[in-house]
């Protein structure tokens, strides 16, 4: 090896060893920055969201759970409002938020082995729904109870708010739906 390929060598070796202390140096400082904006109470909360997860049962597919003691549910939602979805769980609309947002289900109220939302047309305004998932748990304040037509899919839109959007069918109205309502807290 002559002169030239040696220095070529080191080169190549100082150049290789400066770019992983930058990377390292790099990812250190982005570890203290993460440390630093986390706060005790926000490290508290996640740990109290774990401990109310783990007392649901999350088997494959399960995203959430939604309960509103008002009415006595507590029921498993899995992704999608398929009918088969809808005849043993509380269905997600897949185009709609997952945590943030206007976060929408659907679900039977008669006439299944599973009709999850058979009284929701007991709620009224300020009652309470929870949402919890895997990660938190989410509280909301019913706000709106209304009738919409079968083809209305406004109620789906996003919104600037976090809010839960419950969708099921009416008695004797086929092309009516219930739809209920509620903005976080």
């Amino acid at each position: 090896m002559d002169n030239r390929e040696k220095l070529n060598k080191k080169k190549y070796i100082t150049i290789s060893i400066i770019i992983l202390i930058l990377i390292a140096v790099s990812i250190t400082f982005n570890i203290i920055c993460l440390m630093e904006s986390v706060s005790p109470e926000e490290i508290k909360n996640l740990e109290v969201n774990t401990e109310i997860s783990h007392s649901f049962e999350f088997e494959d597919g399960i995203i959430g759970y939604i309960q509103i003691e008002k009415i006595g549910l507590k029921a498993p939602i899995k992704e999608g409002t398929e009918q088969e979805t809808l005849n043993k769980y509380v269905g997600h609309f897949t185009e709609t938020a997952l945590l943030d947002g206007n976060v929408c289900f659907a679900a039977h109220n008669r006439g299944y082995e599973n009709n999850f939302f058979e009284n929701l047309h007991k709620l009224e305004n300020g009652d309470k729904i929870s949402y919890i998932t895997k990660f938190q748990e989410k509280c909301y304040k019913v706000v709106d109870i209304k009738e919409i037509k079968d083809t209305d899919v406004s109620v789906l839109e996003g919104t600037e708010d976090n809010r839960i959007t419950l969708i099921t069918c009416i008695a004797n109205k086929g092309d009516k739906r219930l739809c209920v309502q509620a903005v976080e807290e």
